[in-house]
């Protein structure tokens, strides 16, 4: 397991790196379904190639739906060039971390081995990172943003554990794109929180991000049975 859990650390940093960039050339309601929208489907065609998974037709319709969706609430809007590059890099290291995740929790002696190992050495790559790069100020930072940065860490050892866990149950291409359903979470944050207006077409690419994910849970229920 270690060589995997070393080759998921350099990419989930890579990742972060890669995306904080995108989310600095662009608003989060671009970068982020660009960003999202061309994993699911890479990351299922990986997954039958590398790991051997099967999928069936109408999973791979469903995974479809969702990167569509997903890319349809993106279609539109304005994207700086840099941005646009950062994002879907991002989106490639997604299906790349994805992929090697599913396969070094599969070969850990128990799940949670990966799980700890993961998050801690999460924290030891990236707080240095940060501390260099705000140097000078991380002291300040802590003390105005460390209540957000502790919720932020609480919340994604829960979404991001359960992700890991879901790896090991299911296909990587099915765990990807119900993950990526939580754009439609966010939009309807945005509408009913933050009072954002919500168009036709996020409106039309959040329909088809669900109808993509009930597909999905309907042939998985369908299998089990």
């Amino acid at each position: 397991m270690l060589p995997w859990l070393a080759t998921a650390s350099v990419l989930h940093t890579s990742y972060q790196l890669v995306l904080i960039r995108a989310y600095e050339a662009n608003d989060f309601a671009v970068a982020y379904p660009v960003a999202r929208g061309v994993a699911p489907i890479a990351t299922a065609i990986l997954g039958v190639a590398l790991l051997g998974d099967r999928i069936t037709v109408a999973g791979l319709l469903g995974i479809g739906l969702v990167s569509g969706g997903i890319l349809l609430i993106a279609v539109g809007r304005s994207i700086a060039v840099a941005g646009l590059i950062a994002a879907s890099i991002a989106g490639l290291l997604t299906t790349a971390y994805t992929v090697i995740d599913a396969h070094a929790i599969r070969l850990a002696p128990v799940a949670m081995t990966f799980v700890a190992w993961f998050f801690l050495l999460d924290g030891i790559i990236m707080f240095p990172i940060f501390a260099f790069v705000r140097r000078g100020r991380v002291l300040s930072l802590l003390r105005s943003e460390g209540r957000q940065g502790l919720m932020a860490g609480f919340t994604s050892l829960i979404s991001f554990g359960a992700a890991l866990f879901a790896l090991l149950l299911a296909p990587v291409g099915i765990v990807a794109a119900l993950r990526e359903t939580s754009v439609v979470s966010g939009m309807l944050i945005a509408a009913f929180v933050l009072r954002e207006h919500v168009d036709r077409r996020r409106a039309a690419g959040a329909a088809v991000i669900t109808a993509g994910a009930i597909l999905i849970l309907a042939t998985a229920a369908s299998s089990t049975i």
